[in-house]
Parts: C-alpha cells; sequence; structure tokens
C-alpha cells in the first residue's frame, strides 16, 4: 500500500497517517513499532517527554538491519517542556537523536510554548512542594525558535515547527522567522475541529498535525487515576450514533471513519494503539471516501474550545504561565456571558459542567471572547462550525464619507462583525476602510464579514461572478457567510446595476430564478473556498424548508427583520430548531422608515419605540439606554444584532449590552410589543410590483 503523505514547506514528503507513540511502554514498543512498519506506516511521532525514544532507537535499528531504509521514514520528536531555552535545544536535541540512533530528524516541533524549570536530578520538570510546576517565565519562544533555525541548517533536523501554540502566538514566530513552521500539531478530533486555527495555518501553509484523532479513549485511565479527571471529560467518539451510521454505510470501523474525516479535511493524523490489529485498521483509510453530506455530519459534531480533552491544567500552576496558550478559554468561563431565557436556551444555549460547556445538537452554539472586548468579540457557533459574532454593524443606508469614519470607529471600538451587501454599494469604501486597519496590524481571521447574492440576478451562473465581484471591491480573498438577499428576483438594466422598470415605474419581474438551483451554487463557492459560510436572507418558513431538504451544506444563516415590533417568533423557533442562526436586521424598529414605507399607519398604532413608557422603565431599573435593552431583548433571545448608525460615539454604547440581564417578566413585557406581521416595516413594496413574483415570500400563498 502506497501510503499518501503531504509536502511541507520545506520540501519534504510527511505522511498523513503517522504512528502516535505517547503513553505507550518501552517493554511493548518494538512489538508496536514491528506491527506499524509491516502494516505500512513510515510516519513515527515521539517526544522526548514520552520518554521512550530508546526502545523506539531499539527498533528502528532492528528494521534497519533486515534492510528498511532511513530515508522511507518520517521521524517526528519534540524539545521538552523543560527544556524550552535557546541554550537547550541543540543539547535536547542530539540526546534525541542519541537514543533513537539517528544522524537527524524529519521533524523537530517544539512542544509547548510554555517552559518549566527543569529538575537538577532527572529529566522532568521541577516541582514545588504543593505539588505546583515551577515555571520558567524567562522563555523566550521566538529566542527558542532561531535555534530551532540553526538546527535545520546544521542537519540535525530537515524541517521545524510547533505543537500547543494558539494563532496569536504563532503569528509572532511568523514575523521574527527566517524559517517558517512545516508543521503545527495539535488536539483534534470531531469534538474539536479547530476551525479558525486550521484556516489559519492553511492561509500561511503550515501542515496541521492532529493529535487524539479518535478522542484519545486511552488515554482516558491515566488522567482519571494520575489527575482526578471526570470520566465524562472524554468523548465516546467511537460510539457515537453518527459516527457508527457512517461507518456502517461504508463498512468500516468507526475509528477508520473518524481518521478518514480528519484527512479529508486536510489534516495529518497520529493514532495511538499497541494492538497490532488496530494498528493494522487506523492506516487502512485511503479505499473509501465521505460523501459531503457524511462530512457535515461530523463536522456539525464540532464543540469547538468546549470539546477540549488536554488544556495542561494536569500541569499544575501553568495557567500562570504567560505563554500558556487557552488563557482565553480559563478568562471565559470566570466572565459571566449572556443568559438566554428558557426556550431559547433549551434550543442554543451551552449548558455548565464541571470542566467544560457540553453544547446541545440541534444548534451548535458556544460564546467566545475572541478579542480583549468581551462585548464586541461574543460570539455563537455556525452549524459551518466558524464563530459568528453576535453583535455587528450593518452599512445599508450609509453614504461612502459616513461609512468611513463609522466602520474605522467600529474597528477601533471592537466591533469584528460587518454586514455589506453588493445592493448597497458601499463594499469598495469598506475595502478600503479594512486595508488601512489591515496595514495597522489588524488581521483579516479577526473580522468576520458577509455580503449577499443580489436579487436582481438572482440565478445560478449569476453566483460566482457576484462573489468574486464583491471579494474584488472588498479586497477580500474569501468571506466569512455569503447570503442570498432575496428569494425573489427582478431584471437590472442592460448597461448598469440599476434595476429595470416598466413604464408603469413597475420592476421587471424574473420570473425564471430558481432558489434551490441557486444554493447549489452557493454549496460551490464554500468548497472553492470564496466564502467559509453560506446562508439565506427574507426567507420565509417554507421557502427555507425548501433549501434544507436539498442542500448537502445547510445555510447557516437566515438575516431577516426583526424588533420588538415584528419578533418573527415562530420563524426564529423553526431556524433555532434546525440549526440555523438567526440575524435580526433593523433591531431597533426603524421609526423613520416606517413613516415613510407605510404612510398609512398611524403613531397610536405604532408608537415610537424609544419613548415607550415599559422600554424607558427597564431602561431606568438598569442604568441602561432604550437601545441597549431593545437589543438585549433580542440577544436574550438567541438572535444575532446588525446595527447601523451615523454617529460612531453611538457604537460603544450598543455593543455594552452583555453585563446585564432581563428578568422573565421584563422578557414578557418586552414580548408583548410584538404586532406579528403587520409590525413589519420592510416588505420590499418599494419594489413596485414584487409582489406578484411567485417567490415573494411574504404572501400567504407561495
Amino acid at each position: 500500500m502506497a501510503l499518501q503523505a503531504v509536502r511541507l514547506s520545506s520540501g519534504h514528503d510527511m505522511p498523513l497517517v503517522g504512528l502516535g507513540t505517547w503513553q505507550a511502554k518501552s517493554d511493548e514498543m518494538e512489538a508496536v513499532i514491528t506491527s506499524a512498519l509491516d502494516s505500512g506506516y513510515r510516519h513515527i511521532d515521539t517526544a522526548f517527554n514520552y520518554n521512550n525514544e530508546e526502545a523506539i532507537g531499539k527498533s528502528l535499528k532492528k528494521w534497519f538491519g533486515q534492510g528498511g531504509k532511513r530515508e522511507d521514514l518520517f521521524i517526528t520528536t519534540k524539545l521538552p517542556n523543560f527544556g524550552n531555552r535557546p541554550s537547550d535545544v541543540e543539547k535536547f536535541l542530539n540526546l534525541s537523536l542519541q537514543r533513537l540512533g539517528l544522524d537527524y530528524v524529519d521533524l523537530y516541533l517544539v512542544h509547548m510554548p510554555f517552559a518549566f524549570v527543569k529538575d537538577e536530578n532527572s529529566f522532568a520538570p521541577a516541582q514545588n512542594k504543593d505539588g505546583n510546576f515551577i515555571l520558567d517565565l524567562q522563555s523566550d519562544p521566538v529566542a527558542v525558535w532561531k535555534e530551532m533555525e540553526k538546527q535545520v541548517k546544521a542537519g540535525r533536523t530537515k524541517s521545524i515547527g510547533l505543537s500547543n501554540f494558539n494563532i496569536s502566538q504563532i503569528q509572532n514566530i511568523l514575523n521574527n522567522s527566517e524559517i517558517k513552521p512545516s508543521n503545527l500539531q495539535v488536539e483534534l478530533h470531531a469534538y474539536m475541529q479547530q476551525r479558525s486555527l486550521r484556516d489559519f495555518c492553511q492561509e500561511n501553509n503550515i501542515s496541521i498535525t492532529g493529535y487524539s484523532p479518535i478522542g484519545s479513549p486511552g488515554a482516558k485511565q491515566h488522567f482519571q487515576t494520575k489527575y482526578n479527571y471526570s470520566a465524562d471529560k472524554f468523548p465516546d467518539l467511537l460510539g457515537h450514533s453518527v459516527v457508527k451510521k457512517i461507518a456502517s454505510n461504508h463498512n468500516k470501523t468507526t475509528a477508520q471513519v473518524l481518521l478518514r474525516h480528519a484527512v479529508q479535511g486536510g489534516l495529518i493524523v497520529i493514532p495511538k494503539s499497541s494492538n497490532p490489529e488496530r494498528i493494522k485498521s487506523n492506516i487502512e483509510i485511503f479505499d473509501f471516501a465521505l460523501t459531503d453530506s457524511e462530512m457535515d455530519q461530523l463536522n456539525a459534531l464540532d464543540q469547538a474550545e468546549a470539546g477540549r480533552i488536554f488544556n495542561f491544567l494536569f500541569f499544575k500552576g501553568v495557567e500562570r504561565h504567560p505563554q500558556y496558550p487557552f488563557k482565553s478559554e480559563l478568562e471565559l468561563r470566570s466572565k459571566k456571558t449572556v443568559s438566554f431565557r428558557k426556550g431559547a436556551a433549551d434550543r442554543i444555549v451551552m449548558k455548565r459542567s464541571s470542566s467544560s460547556f457540553v453544547l446541545p445538537a440541534t444548534l451548535c452554539c458556544v460564546l467566545i471572547s475572541y478579542t480583549q472586548n468581551v462585548e464586541a468579540g461574543t460570539v455563537y457557533r455556525l452549524s459551518s462550525g466558524y464563530n459568528f459574532p453576535i453583535v455587528g454593524l450593518g452599512t445599508h443606508g450609509l453614504n461612502k464619507d459616513v461609512l468611513e469614519t463609522v466602520l474605522t470607529g467600529a474597528l477601533e471600538k471592537g466591533i469584528r462583525h460587518i454586514d455589506t451587501s453588493f445592493v448597497y454599494k458601499n463594499e469598495e469604501t469598506i475595502g478600503k476602510v479594512l486595508k488601512d486597519w489591515f496595514a495597522k496590524g489588524g488581521k483579516r481571521e479577526d473580522i468576520f464579514v458577509t455580503s449577499k447574492l443580489p436579487y436582481y440576478d438572482n440565478h445560478p451562473e449569476s453566483v460566482e461572478k457576484y462573489i468574486k465581484l464583491s471579494l474584488e471591491k472588498l479586497g477580500l480573498r474569501y468571506l466569512d457567510m455569503y447570503l442570498i438577499h432575496a428569494p425573489f428576483a427582478v431584471h437590472h438594466k442592460e448597461d448598469s446595476y440599476e434595476l429595470a422598470t416598466n413604464e408603469d415605474g413597475s420592476v421587471v419581474l424574473d420570473t425564471q430564478t430558481d432558489p434551490i438551483a441557486a444554493w447549489k451554487e452557493m454549496e460551490k463557492q464554500v468548497k472553492e473556498g470564496r466564502t467559509k459560510s453560506i446562508g439565506l436572507s427574507n426567507f420565509n418558513e417554507t421557502q427555507i424548508r425548501n433549501i434544507l431538504k436539498e442542500a448537502k451544506i445547510k445555510p447557516s444563516n437566515l438575516q431577516v427583520e426583526v424588533h420588538a415590533y415584528h419578533q418573527q417568533k415562530p420563524l426564529i423557533e423553526f431556524c433555532q430548531k434546525n440549526g440555523i442562526i438567526v440575524t435580526g436586521y433593523a433591531p431597533l424598529g426603524s421609526p423613520g422608515a416606517r413613516k415613510e414605507l407605510h404612510p398609512g399607519q398611524t403613531e397610536e398604532e405604532f408608537p415610537d419605540v424609544f419613548k415607550l413608557p415599559v422600554v424607558n422603565e427597564i431602561a431606568k431599573k438598569h442604568g441602561k439606554s432604550v437601545v441597549q435593552i431593545l437589543l438585549h431583548h433580542l440577544v436574550q433571545n438567541g438572535i444575532a444584532v446588525i446595527f447601523s448608525s451615523k454617529n460612531p460615539n453611538h457604537l460603544k454604547e450598543n455593543i455594552e449590552i452583555f453585563d446585564f440581564e432581563l428578568t422573565e417578566d421584563e422578557m414578557k413585557s418586552l414580548d408583548a410589543l410584538d404586532k406579528g406581521e403587520r409590525g413589519k416595516i420592510f416588505d420590499y413594496k418599494f419594489l413596485k410590483g414584487i409582489e406578484k413574483h411567485q417567490y415573494y415570500p411574504f404572501s400567504s400563498a407561495l
């Protein structure tokens, strides 16, 4: 069997499947290595910390003696956390080479970004009497990396990389490196899919090796015994009903399905086993492929950081190290997060356990602070696996000069979600502001940009054309979300993107549009990397159901009008049950737009929501503005919001909605403001004659 490999940025090939050896006992190592090599493995992963390099070296010596060739193997080892300083890099690599009986390794990794003081009497971290590990606070990852580069030049290793580093730490290395990291080794399995980290590494040509790719069942006993881990810390991925069903479809084991899912997703895997049959089985994953639907089902198991097994807190006191890579996750647990009301919580909010967040299957949702600003950086987890900021800046109706000022202010205040559309004709302005922001150090992976397919060319063959135009105008290589702006379609003029109209001023309807066919093309944009997630806007429940029935990639998001007078409760409940995050536009009710678009509606029926006594009383009680109350009401019901403001000074106020909670009585008082369909402002009848389109979403007959 020819073992498949990936070409590293260093120019060397790394096999996609390797043998993990953590916890493998020295007395069984010879049998394990022999079984692996006989089964076709040529990639062996170890580390100085594993204390098994000598046993591996003995096994390799025997294999070489039987005719095996060094150039056919790929050996990885790692710099230990108690040798994580520039002066120790060469020393520990030489020790590893001596133990392995090799002249060079194929890949040498910095095992961890943090460092401990070495015990004087052994190769182990030093500990205080209270059991705390003694931190080496002088550790400098960049200085260590400079020494790693020297090992390549000296021929002791062909490639170098990192392990257990976060995005910020990797970026720091990239900014200061002559030789870029070829590989990152991190925990990766179906419950912990590391989407953002994977995207970052792909953009920077860093291959990823996933350890614990089947959920580390073998480590369960070790951690329960040594560190008193609870049994529920270890996921039973091998017994998961979704995994078992897919395994049955292909006549494969559940382990093979989990490994195939990772490899088909572009990862390298290093499963560990001491059982010869399982060792052989774990590499037999190249004779089948998972369907798109099966990949989607396995992708949906992701619980993000809540699925992490190895946070290294078994090194008592390690979280105090300045280079501890998971500080944001620990900070999250100590901070107050959004409280969702009963009902919405049953569908979307995470539940607390003693050791992690457990996410319900119906809607993979998690709250994570990924910026310094907790309010602006609070996110939902989309069904596509990506983080979606709960609060975003809407850009509709802002002229060029105002938009430049407002967007610049929004980015400065920590807003990282920007919503636009080809129809808004402002993507070039947004692109200009983003270009300036990137030039000042802003990172693409820190922002979430949504755009939309225009409703005046809503055809399958136009999807790729318009997303490329949007990307060009925005100056981006990909979008985070691409939405179909509306289910209906109208024609535009032949010589411009202005709407075509009939003599009576009505729009020229395009009755040949097919939302399902358009959706198929939307799915292609995900597969081709132009957008990470896709969704819908202004679709009704029936229209969404039609998409769900035919979709290989389900909609991650629905953007619709939602505010106190138009709360869309049945539609939102339907979406939440189907794993679709709802974004509410016009969340403050747009009283000016109501007067303009519906002059027949009286102020008696629709009083200015900002002047309502009930809203003002609640605001006064919490020491908040009316705007903050209206936004929080939606968020507490599980809705994301995008607001527009011409005043940059209002932006900070609009995102400071996560430090209080409305009572159930207050929520009910605000719920009671709902006027159902009559409360709708944006029925699109400003497009004269649009209600005659067969896909007009707001009529009773579709």
